[in-house]
């Protein structure tokens, strides 16, 4: 007989730096940290251009991903978006 499966993890659990072995704990911190300073500009300021964060090359490579856009990437929020649908963010 299996046992029941464990109920799935939340995301604040599996995020929690204390899942994190010690040597990676500050860039760990940095990384979520960078990432939600990514979020916030992409909301308080939606048209600051793309050039802000992403090199052109980035934006190059954005656009080449997302041939279904009828325009290239101009805004920052925009190339945040894609950024997160690279890592999983399904936009629902």
């Amino acid at each position: 007989m299996n046992p029941r499966p464990s109920t799935p993890k939340k995301a604040d659990e599996v995020l929690s730096s204390k899942n994190v072995p010690e040597h990676f704990q500050k860039p760990f911190e940095n990384y979520i940290s960078f990432c939600q300073e990514m979020t916030l500009m992409g909301r308080e300021a939606p048209a600051l251009p793309a050039e802000v964060l992403f090199s052109n090359l980035e934006i190059e490579v954005l656009n080449a991903y997302a041939k279904k856009r009828p325009q290239p990437i101009r805004q920052y929020r925009a190339a945040v978006k894609l950024v997160a649908k690279l890592g999983g963010y399904l936009d629902r």
